[in-house]
């Protein structure tokens, strides 16, 4: 199951990518990788990397008010 929708974006100049599910969450600790199949993602997620941190913004809002929350945070 792939995201009906990936778009290239950026927040704060830096690559980030705003998708649109539905898709399964997957966790991934050194070589294994782990699928919840209960937990379904179905709305927005804007993903962007900072100083070697992946944050993702789970939204049903527009993508500039995505991109102007995930600049905000410090």
């Amino acid at each position: 199951m792939q995201p009906a929708l990936i778009e290239r974006t950026e927040v704060r100049g830096q690559p980030a990518l705003w998708t649109q599910g539905p898709y399964l969450l997957q966790f991934q600790d050194g070589s294994t990788t782990t699928t919840n199949p209960g937990r379904l993602i179905d709305g927005h997620v804007l993903i962007w990397l900072e100083d070697d941190i992946t944050y993702r913004l789970e939204t049903d809002l527009p993508l500039a008010e995505a991109v102007r929350i995930a600049e905000s945070w410090r």
